[in-house]
């Protein structure tokens, strides 16, 4: 994956990477151009089609979203 964005990257040139997913600034080249998180975008559609989704299935990924919405960020705080 970080192969692929660093091609991506070149090949494009652009003045600010906005990553629409907390896992993706990872792939980045470090010293590279500045990346903006865009979490709320990729959440609220995430969120919208769990929702939809019916019986177990349903409760299941929403509560699993829900841990590791809590999780991560207070991971990157050290909280």
């Amino acid at each position: 994956m970080a192969a692929f964005v660093e091609r991506v990257l070149r090949a494009a040139r652009p003045d600010v990477i906005l990553t629409g997913d907390h896992a993706m600034p990872q792939y980045l080249p470090a010293g590279g151009r500045p990346a903006v998180p865009d979490h709320v975008c990729e959440s609220v559609l995430q969120v919208a089609r769990i929702r939809d989704l019916a019986g177990t299935a349903g409760r299941v990924l929403r509560k699993g979203r829900r841990r590791k919405a809590v999780r991560f960020p207070t991971g990157i705080v050290g909280a």
